[in-house]
C-alpha cells in the first residue's frame, strides 16, 4: 500500500484553493439545504491505526453558488466531521470521547451554470489514522447565512477493524463502492490510489443511467490463507445478489484466478441496468485451492430502475413443493421450525412468518425460505438448511443447562447465526475471573474477522455474551474488568 504523509497532507488541497479564492459582494444569498451523500471505509496500514476514509458527495443544484471577483462562480461549504467513542472513566460513568475530527471549508467552483443542475455532484475525500473500534461518525453541514447554508448533520454507527496487529494475518478492507475508476500516475490526487484514480460513490444508489457498478477493495496477507504455494495462485470471486438471497443473479459473477502475491487490489464492475428497484449486495471473497471463501466482505447497495418492470411469476404445478418434507410436517414440527428460524430471520422474514394464517400457508413459507437460501440449488438435498440443524445439534449437546436448551443460549444463537468458530479459548477455571470463553472468526461476510466475549457472570454455568466486535451486537469495551471476580 502506498505509504501516507501527515495528516496535513490530506487537506493540501482544500487548503490551497481557500485561499485562492476571492472576496465576494456582501450580499447574502437566500439559505438552501445543501444536499450530501455520505460513506466511509477503513484499510490497512503501519501500526496499530487503522486508515479511515469518509466519502461525501455533494448535489451541484443543491449548493448557493455566488459571483466570484475574479469570474466564475463559487460555492464555500463549510464542514465539520468527527469520530465519538464512549469510554468508562475511573469513577465508572461513561462519556462520549472526540477520537478524530476536523473542520473546513470546502470550495466547488464552476465556470458558469450551464454546469448546475441534473444529476451532477461534487466529491470530496477526507482521510485520517484511526485506532481501530466502534465510533459514531458525525458530519455536520454547518449553518452560514452569509454563504445561504441551512445546517445539516448525518450520523453513522462506524466499526475501524484492525488489520495489522503484533501478527500479521490475512484480511480484506472493506468495500469501496465506485462512480468512476481509471489508471493514474498522478500521486497529488486526492482520489489516488495503487496506481489508480478511485473516484467513491457515497450514496450506494445505482440504475436510471448510473449502470455500472465499480468495486475497489483490498487484500492482505494473501499467503497466510493456507494457499498450496506450489500452484502460485488464488481465485477472485465477486457477485451480486439480492437482499433476500445469498445465490449470486445469473450473468452478474466473477470468477477469475489471480497470482499469489501477499498484498492485492481487487476491483471489478457489474452492468446494473437490468436488475429492478430494490436493495443487493455485492460479495468479494478471495477463495482458497479447495474453493472455499477464506476472505470475505459484503456490502449492500440498492438499485432504482423505474423503468424495469418486475416480471409475473409463471404459474406451476409446484412439484417440487409438493415432493418436499414440508408438505406433511405436522403442526408440532412447522411451529418449531418457524421458532428455530427466528434466529437468523430478518424483520421483514417475521413479519411475513405472522401473517401466515394457515398452516398450508406456514408449509409454503417454510419450503419458499430454505429454497433462497440453498447454497447449491442443482442438487437433490439443501445443504444450507442440513448445515443449520447440525449446528442446532451441537449447540443443544454442548450448550443446554437446567435453565436453558442450547440452541436458546447466547452461545447457541451466535453458533446458529455465524455457524461454527474458527477458534475457541476456553477460560473456565482462572482464580480471579469468572468463566469465560474467547470465539474467534477469521471471516465473517460482511465483518471480517470477529470476536465474541462470552462469560458465566451469574455463576450457575449460563454464559452470556458480553462483548461482540459484530456490528448491531453488545460491546463493552471495559469486558477485562468486568469478568474480574469481585471479593
Amino acid at each position: 500500500m502506498q505509504q501516507l504523509g501527515s495528516r496535513l497532507f490530506w487537506y493540501i488541497l482544500i487548503l490551497g484553493a481557500n485561499a485562492l479564492y476571492p472576496v465576494f459582494a456582501q450580499e447574502a444569498p437566500e439559505p438552501r439545504r445543501v444536499k450530501v451523500s455520505l460513506d466511509h471505509a477503513a484499510f490497512a496500514y503501519e501500526g496499530d491505526n487503522s486508515l479511515f476514509e469518509i466519502y461525501l458527495s455533494f448535489e451541484v443544484k443543491s449548493l448557493p453558488f455566488r459571483p466570484a471577483a475574479e469570474g466564475g462562480l463559487v460555492a464555500l461549504v463549510p464542514v465539520q466531521w468527527k469520530l465519538t467513542r464512549n469510554t468508562v472513566q475511573s469513577d465508572g460513568n461513561t462519556v462520549a470521547e472526540t477520537v478524530r475530527g476536523d473542520a473546513m471549508r470546502l470550495a466547488f467552483p464552476i465556470a458558469d451554470t450551464t454546469f448546475v443542475g441534473g444529476s451532477q455532484v461534487f466529491q470530496h475525500l477526507i482521510r485520517d489514522l484511526v485506532p481501530p473500534g466502534e465510533y459514531e461518525l458525525v458530519l455536520k453541514i454547518l449553518p452560514d447565512a452569509a454563504l445561504g447554508i441551512v445546517g445539516e448533520s448525518l450520523t453513522r454507527q462506524v466499526t475501524v477493524r484492525s488489520f495489522m496487529g503484533q501478527t500479521p494475518k490475512a484480511n480484506m478492507s472493506d468495500i469501496m463502492f465506485v462512480s468512476a475508476m481509471e489508471p493514474s500516475l498522478n500521486r497529488n490526487d486526492v482520489f489516488y490510489r495503487s496506481g489508480l484514480s478511485v473516484r467513491p460513490n457515497p450514496n450506494q444508489l445505482y440504475g436510471n443511467g448510473m449502470d455500472k457498478l465499480l468495486f475497489y477493495v483490498e487484500a492482505y496477507q494473501i499467503p497466510q490463507i493456507k494457499i498450496n504455494p506450489e500452484q502460485a495462485e488464488y481465485t477472485l470471486l465477486a457477485y451480486v445478489s439480492a437482499a433476500t438471497a445469498p445465490q449470486a443473479i445469473p450473468g452478474l459473477e466473477i470468477r477469475e484466478k489471480r497470482a499469489l502475491r501477499e498484498n492485492d487490489i481487487l476491483t471489478g464492475s457489474f452492468d446494473v441496468s437490468k436488475l429492478v428497484s430494490g436493495a443487493y449486495f455485492l460479495r468479494v471473497a478471495v477463495l482458497n485451492e479447495n474453493n472455499e471463501a477464506v476472505l470475505e466482505q459484503r456490502r449492500k447497495f440498492f438499485i432504482y430502475n423505474p423503468n424495469i418492470q418486475i416480471q409475473e411469476a409463471r404459474i406451476d404445478p409446484d412439484e417440487d413443493f409438493l415432493a418436499s418434507l414440508f408438505v406433511n410436517m405436522t403442526e408440532a414440527e412447522v411451529a418449531d421450525e418457524m421458532e428455530h428460524i427466528k434466529i437468523i430471520s430478518t424483520i421483514t422474514d417475521e413479519r411475513q412468518m405472522a401473517k401466515l394464517a394457515t398452516m398450508e400457508a406456514k408449509r409454503r413459507w417454510l419450503y419458499d425460505y430454505w429454497l433462497a437460501r440453498d447454497t447449491n440449488p442443482q442438487t437433490s438435498i439443501n445443504e444450507y438448511r442440513i448445515e443449520f440443524y447440525e449446528n442446532l445439534r451441537i449447540a443443544k449437546d454442548r450448550y443446554s443447562n437446567k435453565f436453558t436448551v442450547g440452541w436458546k443460549t447466547d452461545r447457541g444463537r451466535t453458533l446458529l447465526k455465524y455457524g461454527l468458530p474458527s477458534s475457541t479459548q476456553p477460560n473456565l477455571s482462572r482464580r480471579e475471573t469468572v468463566p469465560y470463553e474467547i470465539w474467534e472468526y477469521n471471516n465473517i461476510p460482511g465483518e471480517g474477522r470477529a470476536e465474541f466475549i462470552f462469560a458465566d457472570m451469574s455463576g450457575f454455568g449460563e454464559f452470556e455474551l458480553i462483548h461482540a466486535t459484530v456490528s448491531g451486537s453488545r460491546k463493552s469495551p471495559n469486558w477485562q474488568a468486568e469478568i474480574i471476580k469481585k471479593n
